[in-house]
């Protein structure tokens, strides 16, 4: 009974918690339906405001600009990120399975993403190869190493996902990574090193978590790298490292 308990409170709370995404999803679309633009725009994130014009020709193309009701049935959210899922039904009488990305700001969900589903689309994004993993990895730390080489993150903040570059400024990584400015090695050296990959995992939260490390001679940087789906590629949400024995 109380592990029932538990499961119904954890349920309830999600549907609290992402219910503002379905309001401002169905406030969205009524606005864009109603051709009230303005209204519309207030529902979009500070990272998607500028392609607004973009986004209204995407769902003219698709047949999303003439919405009768829609109906949500997948949701997911980690901290100031989420998503939901299901059908946008036309004015036509045509279905069209829709995903929405959201990110929170001021304490409000923005819609950050809109795209038209295939049938079987899910919220879970298919877990990239091998090679993949291992470029994604090794591009992160060269990215990092050369922000380390300028003596500044400003590069690296650049590189970030949206998300992660909404939550940090260029001076907080600088003292969270400040221990890597007095690195007196090659800087080039983990383009020349090919990864190890020990797991790889899309989470519940549609989260990429990359575990592994870069041997060396006698000892090994050991990475923790998590990434999100944003703009058709996974990009960098949290960097880790550390010098461990081999």
């Amino acid at each position: 009974m109380t592990v029932v308990g538990a499961v119904v409170l954890m349920i309830g709370y999600v549907y609290f918690y992402t219910g503002g995404m379905t309001s401002v999803a169905d406030d969205f679309l009524v606005a864009v339906t109603a051709e009230d633009y303005n209204a519309a725009n207030q529902q979009l994130s500070s990272f998607t405001i500028s392609d607004a014009p973009i986004i209204y020709s995407y769902l003219k193309k698709n047949a999303m600009n003439e919405v009768k009701s829609t109906s949500w049935h997948s949701r997911n959210f980690v901290n100031n990120k989420g998503s939901i899922a299901g059908e946008v039904h036309n004015k036509q009488g045509v279905s069209i399975p829709t995903r929405m990305d959201f990110v929170k700001q001021d304490n409000d969900w923005k819609i950050y993403a809109i795209s038209k589903q295939s049938p079987k689309a899910t919220l879970k994004p298919s877990e990239p190869t091998r090679q993949q993993q291992e470029q994604l990895v090794s591009h992160s730390m060269a990215q990092f190493m050369q922000a380390a080489k300028l003596k500044s993150m400003k590069t690296f903040h650049q590189f970030i996902a949206d998300i992660w570059q909404s939550q940090i400024t260029v001076d907080e990584l600088d003292k969270s990574f400040a221990s890597i400015y007095n690195f007196k090695g090659d800087y080039a050296m983990f383009t020349k090193i090919k990864p190890v990959i020990e797991s790889a995992t899309v989470e519940e939260d549609n989260i990429l978590v990359i575990n592994g490390y870069f041997p060396l001679n006698t000892n090994k940087i050991v990475i923790n790298h998590e990434y999100i789906f944003e703009a058709s590629q996974w990009q960098l949400t949290a960097f880790r490292y550390k010098d461990a024995k081999m």
